[in-house]
């Protein structure tokens, strides 16, 4: 399977509400979780949570560890973090680069829309971006 596919596969597993309800509790979660701790979070019973679990761990974004007749459930992080990580790189490559670039003013400033400022300004905590500057 190239790794197109495999990206897609894991947004579309990603992409039900309940099952990103579960990887958003279980982005809380310290420790493995059954299936009955975590179908709280998106009000479903604990075996519509086990299928949404086992789609999940099919695209490695949970584990599974059986415990005799239970199920324990935790969240591949660093796996999940990467393929993610890597369709951001992706988006904000090269060509994204060329397009600020492209954006800069003829007074050698680089204009900011005003999303853009937002982003900036998320992720530089205690800093303030303005917008059109």
């Amino acid at each position: 399977m190239d790794s197109h596919q495999q990206l897609a596969n894991l947004l579309k597993a990603l992409g039900e509400y309940n099952r990103l309800s579960l990887v958003y509790r279980l982005c809380g979660c310290a420790t493995p979780q059954t299936a009955m701790c975590l179908c709280e979070c998106c009000s479903v019973d604990s075996s519509v949570a086990s299928r949404h679990l086992k789609v999940l761990a099919d695209e490695g974004i949970v584990r599974v560890e059986k415990k005799g007749r239970e199920r324990i459930y935790s969240l591949n992080r660093h796996e999940v973090a990467a393929r993610l990580r890597a369709l951001a790189d992706e988006i904000e490559g090269p060509l994204a680069l060329k397009n600020v670039s492209e954006s800069v003013s003829e007074t050698g400033e680089a204009t900011l829309t005003d999303s853009e400022a937002a982003g900036v300004a998320e992720s530089a905590p205690g800093s303030r971006a303005v917008a059109g500057r």
